[in-house]
């Protein structure tokens, strides 16, 4: 209603959580939405960005097995969609590709969802929201990897390979040093973590997350579901100490384990 009508309910306007934004929310009872003018904004829910609706809805999904005549995926699917997360539309790929049995089936969510994708295209033309947020980031350049990678600053890569050279690079800094360097201040990477915990911490939390998932899936395709899910968070949003990541992270293995995905 806010965002197809106008219509504005009680709210409040919020400053954001993450310092690096310049503007200021709406907050509305389960919603938020920048404090600026756009005609198709990228959905927030009730987080501070798009992106965390977006992985939230890949977990949801591939857990779930992409099941669209389950009538609760269908507003997931749309709040992933419409979240405008590059991380969400990989997962999505990725997912229904290689996991989905149903080649019939696959065939049409694929289907769908290149239709909404490309009348979204077509309506913003002059505005290209796919274009800016989608399209424009899987481009890749030789020198700088794909332009989306966003998830390490230039002058932290620069510091990163001296670092890799130095013997702290087994045993990592400390769980403060990012913040006490001031390091990649703005981009999350898994190589943040590295400088905290070094690689062998860093290593062993790896191993033995996939270990205890292995000895629970074997060799099924739960376990390539966690595997894909597992890889892909580390990499887009490394917050392993982060409650609400670590219970991200740990949740596919009870569900996976519950569900017996074959």
């Amino acid at each position: 209603m806010v965002e197809l009508f106008g219509f504005h309910f009680s709210y409040q306007i919020i400053p954001p959580l993450n310092e690096l934004n310049n503007y200021d929310y709406y907050c509305y009872a389960f919603y938020v939405k920048p404090y600026s003018f756009s005609i198709l904004p990228r959905f927030c829910s009730f987080y501070d960005e798009p992106g965390v609706v977006g992985t939230i809805s890949a977990f949801i999904l591939a857990l779930k097995n992409f099941n669209l005549r389950d009538k609760f995926n269908i507003p997931v699917l749309i709040a992933g969609i419409f979240s405008f997360s590059l991380y969400f539309y990989l997962v999505a790929v990725i997912y229904i590709v290689f996991f989905v049995k149903d080649k019939r089936y696959r065939g049409y969510i694929l289907l769908a969802s290149c239709v909404v994708v490309f009348v979204l295209q077509y309506v913003y033309t002059d505005n290209p929201l796919l274009e800016k947020y989608i399209f424009n980031r899987l481009e890749y350049d030789p020198d700088k990897g794909f332009v989306g990678n966003n998830r390490n600053l230039a002058k932290f890569d620069e510091w990163y390979s001296d670092f890799r050279n130095s013997s702290d690079y087994l045993l990592g800094l400390g769980r403060n040093a990012k913040r006490e360097l001031d390091l990649n201040q703005g981009g999350a990477s898994y190589k943040d973590r590295i400088v905290e915990y070094g690689i062998i911490g860093f290593g062993l939390y790896v191993i033995l997350m996939l270990l205890w998932a292995y000895r629970r899936f074997r060799n099924n395709q739960a376990f390539f579901v966690f595997l894909m899910l597992f890889i892909t968070i580390l990499f887009q949003r490394p917050f392993i100490m982060v409650p609400f990541y670590f219970i991200l992270i740990f949740s596919p293995i009870a569900f996976l384990e519950k569900e017996r995905i074959k």
